[in-house]
């Protein structure tokens, strides 16, 4: 990586350490916003919790006190039985029954059992001991006022609820979750539980009866002898849902932010950086040899001075580039002017521009000569050969021939020798043919190319067709129309012989003062820049060259294309 980041422009690297800080400053932002507003959604929770928490404990007080106030009530008139029928017909009384034992009162204070567990019908069953005249009274409740008091959950959300622990650890209140089970049945020794029971109060995250992670406030119950720890909770995953809302538009503005300063911080450094990468890339293209462009660059600081240097150094640079090229084409004829009485650059680039313009005279010269002598040698030669065989070689076998059917005796060995002489008289005639068409000097290139279709292919199962456009008047030299016929010759061979084709169309359209022919052919193609050699492509492009022609080769899936143009006269 650190290698990677040594490979990098200055201008990016600027960038990425632009970039890197402000990704540094948006999380540390976004980090500490995060924390700041869990902590403080934190804070809010639990002091929400502990809010309904002190409601609900001053509640349930008020119901004991109620309890307490009825119960003194109905001691005052255990003997008037006409109270005792009113009060039982009262819905509003929350006490049951009452008791008179034998036991003597060890005070005169009123105390509160909570016999929940010796009950499995998930009520809250209290048991409440009044003296009175030496003896005790036990009144005994099980309303639900205490329970109805915590179903109420307004302001707790989907997962809050608040529910008393005894101090066996076991549910007194039915739990929201699990409202068809019995409270008293439910264990619950949690941390918020164990602290209530101990005497104390706050809030913490925990996990509850279920093993579900909540928030919870917690504190003790006491009254005359009830020990009741009570919480009020609410899931995590509820209470935190604003924190994953601020989480995500966290998110949203840090990444527009971090696009924002990326896009700033590009910018930064391309005015930074971008004229020097400039001049680099100048002082470069000079070592190189390559032509620079001048800088535009209006400070007068060093900077300026640095371009105005370089500017100087493309306009010198240039004026070489340019003599130099003049040099390599040989189209030049000024000489570029000496900067200085010392400047032995320019002096020597004007000699070596004097010998090589004589140099490459004297050899397109040489090139032309030897490249006409070569072709007209191999056509020379191509012309014996074509005699001797016409002339020597054929009538030979013809006699053999005449001989072998004049002396034929129906034999099946002298029937084949017959026919292997003829084809060889015929193979013979079509080499002699190919070799130096005597219908082309006769008739010219259009019969010759008729007479070379129908001598060499007329049996071959390839459909050649040759279409003639004659638009001008002028005759066609010996020479452009031997070379055209050797062009075209290997043009048809190739096509048959490599591509596979089935069907050839040649056009010649004859010019006052040129001559186009237009070949293609359906075969299999093949790839133009890499032609295996061999294939008579490269003799084909020579001679268009020699006779200063233009050529066209174009081929594909759907077969090859040739385009050839020459002047009719051959330029000396």
């Amino acid at each position: 990586m650190l290698a990677f980041y040594r490979k990098l422009n200055i201008q990016y690297k600027i960038s990425i350490l632009l970039i890197g800080l402000s990704l540094l400053v948006i999380s540390l932002v976004s980090v500490v916003l995060a924390v700041q507003f869990r902590n403080a959604l934190e804070e809010r929770i639990l002091l929400q919790l502990s809010s309904i928490r002190h409601l609900k404990t001053a509640q349930l007080e008020h119901v004991f006190n109620s309890h307490v106030h009825e119960i003194e009530m109905i001691a005052r008139n255990l003997d008037n039985n006409s109270y005792l029928d009113a009060l039982a017909e009262d819905q509003f009384i929350h006490i049951d029954s009452v008791v008179s034992t034998n036991i003597q009162a060890a005070d005169d204070s009123i105390a509160v059992l909570d016999i929940s567990p010796q009950f499995k019908d998930g009520k809250i069953h209290l048991e409440y001991s009044y003296p009175l005249g030496g003896y005790v009274y036990k009144f005994y409740s099980s309303s639900q006022q205490i329970q109805q008091i915590l179903f109420e959950r307004t302001g707790m959300g989907e997962s809050g609820e608040t529910y008393l622990v005894g101090s066996d650890y076991y549910l007194r209140t039915i739990s929201r979750f699990y409202p068809e089970e019995i409270p008293t049945q439910i264990y619950s020794k949690t941390k918020a539980a164990e602290y209530a029971l101990n005497n104390t109060s706050g809030g913490l995250l925990h996990l509850d009866y279920r093993q579900v992670e909540v928030f919870s406030s917690y504190g003790l119950l006491q009254f005359k002898g009830v020990k009741w720890a009570v919480l009020s909770e609410i899931d995590k995953q509820e209470a935190f849902s604003p924190i994953r809302e601020m989480a995500d538009r966290i998110l949203f503005f840090a990444i527009i932010m971090f696009m924002i300063s990326s896009v700033i911080s590009y910018y930064i450094a391309h005015r930074l950086v971008s004229p020097i990468i400039k001049a680099r890339d100048i002082i470069k293209d000079i070592s190189r040899g390559e032509k620079a462009k001048p800088l535009e660059w209006s400070s007068q600081d060093e900077m300026g001075d640095m371009f105005y240097a370089i500017n100087e150094l493309v306009k010198v640079n240039d004026q070489i580039i340019y003599f130099s090229n003049q040099i390599a084409e040989g189209t030049g004829v000024d000489e570029m002017q000496p900067r200085g009485e010392a400047d032995l650059l320019v002096a020597a680039l004007n000699n070596m521009k004097k010998q090589l313009k004589q140099l490459k005279q004297k050899e397109q010269q040489l090139l032309n000569k030897n490249h006409r002598l070569f072709v007209e040698g191999e056509e020379k030669e191509r012309a014996r050969l074509s005699r001797e065989l016409h002339d020597s070689i054929a009538p030979l076998l013809t006699s053999i021939l005449h001989k072998l059917q004049h002396h034929y005796n129906d034999s099946n060995k002298e029937h084949e020798v017959i026919l292997i002489v003829r084809d060889t008289i015929q193979e013979l005639r079509k080499v002699s043919f190919n070799l130096m068409p005597s219908v082309l000097k006769d008739f010219g290139l259009i019969e010759a190319l008729h007479s070379f279709v129908k001598v060499n292919f007329e049996d071959r199962g390839t459909k050649i067709f040759i279409e003639h456009t004659k638009e001008g008047e002028g005759e066609i030299s010996k020479e452009v129309e031997l070379n055209l016929f050797r062009i075209i010759q290997e043009a048809i061979h190739n096509a048959i012989k490599h591509a596979h084709a089935h069907e050839i169309r040649l056009s010649v359209t004859e010019f006052a003062d040129q001559i186009n022919v237009y070949i293609s052919d359906d075969g299999k193609g093949f790839d133009v820049d890499n032609v295996p050699k061999g294939s008579g492509l490269q003799n084909m492009k020579e001679r268009v060259r020699i006779f200063n022609g233009h050529w066209f080769i174009q081929s594909g899936a759907e077969g090859t294309s040739i385009e050839i143009e020459f002047n009719k006269q051959s330029n000396d």
